[in-house]
């Protein structure tokens, strides 16, 4: 049985938190060269700063249609939407696992609304939905009643899905796995972008780094996609953005 109890998430995501605030405001700005490229990034997975190397070698060139940073649930949709119109995928992730929120965020009560089973919602998260529940049903000793039951909630919670991580993990991996398999789609789990380089206003390639291997990717692509959870592309100078929201006289 894990050790994995809620007083030690609670723990780490703290700590977590101090780790990144930390580094967002000393590190990441002390490491920072002239040509703003940053020389150390932080580990979130670990709660540890990475270096990156400069040796002469160079990164590996990494070419693909669709370019996209972060694996987390809009990264997957922008990864499967790229892979079903024909198009060549690598999807980069700084952890372990796809999905963000919905894995390893540990926050699998997803945020849709309580009027998401009869609204309506886009056909992929539908899709994704459905596979989670069929999971269950397939794996789980569940009761008649409940494996019949259309809006399965295995978790029971408030809202109108809950379920584990590892099972979130596990329907994603299979979501992509025919892409995968048929060359379409490469993923890197524990790369984290670095660096942009930039033509003007558009982006010509990313520069990631392995935060295990230390290895380093140049990424390029017709099209580059910032999936991750803070934006980290625009805070590298990829585009010109401002912070906050909107007023109500502009909306």
């Amino acid at each position: 049985m894990s050790d994995f109890t809620r007083r030690r998430f609670m723990k780490q995501t703290l700590q977590a938190g101090a780790a990144l605030w930390v580094m967002d405001r000393a590190d990441a700005l002390r490491a920072a060269g002239p040509s703003g490229r940053l020389r150390k990034v932080a580990d979130i997975q670990n709660l540890r700063a990475v270096e990156i190397s400069s040796d002469a070698k160079g990164p590996d060139e990494i070419r693909a249609d669709v370019v996209i940073i972060g694996g987390v649930l809009g990264g997957v949709a922008a990864a499967l939407a790229a892979c079903d119109a024909g198009r060549t995928v690598c999807l980069f992730e700084e952890t372990d696992w796809l999905g963000g929120q919905a894995t390893s965020q540990g926050v699998t009560a997803l945020d849709d609304n309580g009027y998401i089973e009869t609204s309506g919602a886009t056909r992929g998260y539908m899709v994704f939905r459905g596979a989670v529940r069929d999971h269950y049903r397939k794996h789980a000793r569940l009761k008649p009643e409940a494996a019949a039951n259309a809006r399965l909630n295995p978790g029971r919670s408030w809202g109108s899905l809950a379920f584990e991580p590892k099972v979130g993990v596990q329907v994603l991996d299979e979501m992509l796995a025919p892409h995968r398999a048929g060359g379409k789609l490469k993923v890197f789990p524990r790369c984290k972008a670095y660096a942009v380089g930039m033509n003007a206003d558009r982006v010509e390639h990313v520069d990631l780094v392995h935060l295990d291997a230390g290895r380093r990717h140049r990424a390029r692509g017709a099209m580059v996609i910032d999936a991750t959870e803070l934006g980290d592309l625009l805070a590298l100078g990829a585009a010109e953005s401002v912070t906050g929201a909107e007023s109500k006289a502009e909306t």
